[in-house]
């Protein structure tokens, strides 16, 4: 019997979730904007981190003392302060670090 690429269980599995769908807009008949919705809510964070941490660099800015920064300037502020920690403590450093601790502490 034949099936379609995108029905294929090992096609499927070698394939990116977001291709899938644009075969399947493709080949089958979607109502208009499935595969698109789709698409945008699969690129959606899977974690708020990246939202978080933003949040707490900005609480560090806008303090008590520091309440008349303009949204413009506090988010110009919030994005200096993220890529100076980035470019201070990149991944590698980090992942070394921790592995460094895990390594003392395992010969404790």
């Amino acid at each position: 019997m034949y099936s379609p690429a995108y029905l294929d269980m090992d096609y499927c599995k070698s394939m990116d979730p977001s291709d899938w769908w644009m075969v399947l807009a493709d080949s089958a008949k979607l109502p208009v904007g499935l595969s698109d919705l789709a698409s945008k809510i699969l690129r959606l964070p899977s974690s708020t981190a990246g939202l978080e941490r933003n949040f707490s660099t900005l609480g560090n800015i806008m303090t008590k003392k520091r309440n008349r920064i303009g949204i413009e300037k506090s988010s110009k502020l919030c994005f200096v302060n993220q890529h100076f920690k980035k470019q201070n403590n990149p991944a590698d450093t980090i992942m070394e670090s921790e592995s460094e601790s895990e390594s003392e502490s395992e010969s404790d």
